[in-house]
């Protein structure tokens, strides 16, 4: 408030201002703040926020977003859309780097997208050491999860899918859906299941709560099985081993993909422009 003040003062806030002389004005404000103790200060994270603004050029999507309803504040971001730009000079300082994935195709992905150079990089794919038979996979024909294919009809058809799948496979089932949003809609669709005990991820959740997961699925196992629900991209569906066949099958509802909004289409648009008929299939 002071700094602002003093601002004020000197007639400087009505004229046009760079950026940097923000940033100085509101770091010189939080130490003033600081050195009397007057409670906790937010001004230094608008700070790192600003300094990041100026960051990466082309190469992030920022913007304002703000609601218009009382009491609402405005909301700065700032998206990398070129993840190239700060590993480059970590690149340049080492003698040679080993990068591993376990499930981005195709491989080239990588190279393409951090802007390695062709000629030095050797790509490799490696099969999968699980025997085919060991992998069965099964497709729900007519079944999409598109934004607007959604309704009550889908959510009832997918929980009679997972009903199929429950009564045939024996022990502890998983279902993982691309977001909370959906989890929520087929939890409610599913209704009763019957003997089996229902596991359900939440987004409140700590490290020990989902460890304790694997606690519960081991008793569940005993007693007849358990149906967890949980999202992809989560710690459930990646972050943990299911040793011993804890889980005796896997569904999987939808793609995780994220909603066409602004920041995807920025991506896309970014990525098509560095790498041209590729941006929308790596954006």
């Amino acid at each position: 408030v002071d700094a602002c003040a003093d601002a004020r003062a000197r007639a400087s806030l009505g004229r046009p201002r760079g950026l940097m002389e923000v940033i100085e004005d509101l770091r010189t404000g939080s130490s003033r703040l600081q050195q009397r103790g007057e409670g906790l200060v937010h001004a230094d994270t608008l700070i790192e926020a600003l300094e990041d603004w100026t960051r990466f050029g082309e190469g992030a999507l920022r913007y304002l977003r703000w609601d218009w309803t009382p009491d609402a504040g405005v909301e700065l971001h700032i998206r990398l859309l070129d993840p190239g730009l700060p590993v480059r000079d970590v690149f340049k300082q080492v003698y040679c780097a080993i990068l591993m994935s376990g499930t981005l195709r195709p491989p080239e992905f990588i190279r393409d997208v951090l802007g390695l150079e062709a000629e030095r990089t050797t790509v490799r794919t490696y099969p999968s050491p699980f025997p085919l038979e060991h992998r069965l996979t099964v497709v729900a024909r007519g079944v999409s999860t598109r934004f607007s294919d959604r309704n009550d009809a889908l959510w009832t058809r997918i929980a009679g899918e997972v009903r199929a799948v429950a009564k045939a496979a024996r022990g502890n089932i998983a279902i993982f859906a691309p977001s909370y949003r959906v989890l929520n809609d087929v939890r409610h669709a599913l209704g009763d299941v019957g003997d089996r005990e229902l596991v359900v991820e939440d987004q409140t959740w700590g490290k020990a709560e989902r460890d304790g997961v694997l606690d519960q699925l081991r008793g569940a196992r005993r007693r007849g099985g358990a149906i967890l629900l949980g999202v992809l991209g989560g710690s459930l569906s990646e972050g943990i081993d299911y040793r011993d066949n804890l889980l005796s099958a896997v569904f999987v509802v939808g793609l995780p993909l994220a909603p066409p909004e602004l920041e995807v289409d920025a991506m896309v648009a970014h990525l098509e422009k560095r790498l041209p008929g590729r941006g929308r299939l790596y954006g």
